[in-house]
């Protein structure tokens, strides 16, 4: 028949027109915002008389009940899953070496190799018996670097991997790229490292030497040369002497 708030006293008051006679019953109730039912009153029954219909007032003092509590209603819940699209994860790129390239020659003890990967993967330099070398992490740009120590004299294969950090497990790995390994030249021994002042005394000492060689050489061809230029002549004079011409 109609709502209301009721007043700070907990009274309330709804006008109820009454047109056609007989028997009535009514009850109040309270309710929620939704309109649900929280508590009900008993139900009260009048009986209206063949009058000329007047507007009559129901007051009713409001007597806090038992709260009622709902009985809970089972439902059912229909969900639509609508399958989201599949995100298959993308494969990790594999990593490369450019420094130092295939076939180049490295002097056997640590070099450094270089490379790219993806940004912020764990890389390893390792033989390709899988002994890892090095380890190592691409920056920012993918690129890395690593210092490798090579001690076998000799062709040696190597390769980049990318490995998981925590679990170790190879994810890519590179071609493999070959590097021929040399011995060190040893050092010389009693060598001397020579100023360049005690090189020109030495080239100053040198050309002395060679000079009075030959000059040695020019004396002796020229005592030679005399002494046959004077065998000559005495030969000749011989020849023109008076006797010798008889």
């Amino acid at each position: 028949m109609g709502g209301i708030i009721a007043d700070e006293d907990g009274d309330w008051e709804i006008p109820v027109p009454l047109f056609e006679e007989g028997e009535y019953t009514f009850s109040a109730a309270i309710v929620d915002r939704n309109d649900r039912v929280l508590s009900e009153s008993a139900p009260v029954t009048f009986t209206v008389a063949a009058v000329t219909p007047v507007a009559q007032s129901l007051s009713v003092t409001n007597t806090p009940a038992a709260t009622r509590t709902p009985t809970p209603v089972a439902q059912s819940l229909i969900v639509t899953s609508t399958p989201a699209a599949t995100h298959t994860p993308s494969p990790t790129a594999p990593p490369a070496i450019t420094a130092p390239r295939n076939g180049e020659s490295l002097a056997a003890g640590t070099n450094t190799f270089t490379g790219t990967a993806a940004p912020g993967s764990t890389v390893q330099v390792a033989d390709i018996s899988g002994q890892v070398l090095a380890t190592t992490t691409a920056d920012a740009g993918g690129t890395w670097s690593a210092d490798v120590e090579l001690t076998q004299v000799g062709e040696t294969s190597v390769i980049a991997q990318v490995v998981q950090p925590e679990s170790g497990a190879v994810l890519a790995v590179s071609p493999p790229m070959t590097v021929l390994v040399i011995a060190p030249v040893a050092p010389q021994t009693g060598a001397t490292d020579w100023s360049p002042s005690e090189t020109a005394r030495a080239v100053g000492v040198i050309v002395v030497a060679l000079l009075l060689v030959a000059g040695a050489a020019l004396l002796l061809v020229g005592s030679t040369l005399r002494a046959s230029v004077a065998d000559g002549l005495a030969q000749w004079l011989r020849l023109r002497s008076p006797r010798n011409r008889r």
